[in-house]
């Protein structure tokens, strides 16, 4: 109790920043298009909810993962704020288990019991803070941030190598022509891979 009292303030707010930090390293996988208007984000239970469905992949980028994208091009954002407090209960729990644990078998770790403060703690997040706000706001014309799982949209992905695409009707639809067949289109050449044969 006595851990708890010194230390709860310091663990709620490492709480609330692992909670919010998880939209950036989780990912949810859509299946179809339909599944492009709610990726679901967060952990340990997702309470963000993010709409792109404003994109329209080909059917061979299906199933991928999507993480977060950026609000200024998917401004549509749900965030379920009854399940976020419930994730930072959680994940307080965890945090002040793990860090009782550690500080109870290792007493020489004094200093990361005295670094474990809401001083040291707001300290950080407000440098971390000024450093994103910098990096965003000079470098953003520049460098495109890219958020979460790190895979880019389908509208910026290069384009399929044919040896992805099982018949012809499926590289017709892709290239946006009407579908035909390999006779009727000229000089048709082939290739073979020497790895796959």
């Amino acid at each position: 109790m006595i851990f708890l009292k010194e230390k709860g303030i310091a663990i709620l707010f490492l709480s609330v920043i692992f909670t919010l930090s998880s939209v950036m390293w989780t990912s949810d996988v859509v299946l179809s298009q339909a599944d492009m208007g709610s990726i679901k984000l967060g952990w340990p239970i997702d309470f963000l909810i993010q709409d792109r469905s404003q994109l329209d992949p080909p059917t061979w980028w299906f199933p991928h993962n999507m993480g977060l994208g950026l609000p200024q091009e998917y401004a549509i954002i749900t965030f379920r704020f009854p399940l976020f407090l419930f994730d930072v209960t959680i994940n307080f729990l965890i945090i002040l288990a793990i860090l009782f644990s550690v500080l109870k078998f290792n007493p020489k770790l004094y200093f990361l019991a005295k670094v474990i403060s809401a001083k040291y703690i707001a300290g950080t997040i407000g440098l971390i803070s000024i450093l994103l706000i910098s990096f965003v706001t000079f470098d953003g014309h520049t460098n495109k941030l890219r958020i979460g799982a790190g895979i880019p949209s389908p509208m910026e992905m290069p384009p399929t190598p044919l040896a992805r695409i099982n018949n012809l009707n499926e590289v017709l639809i892709y290239l946006k022509k009407e579908p035909q067949t390999i006779a009727e289109i000229p000089e048709w050449k082939t290739y073979t891979s020497e790895k796959l044969g």
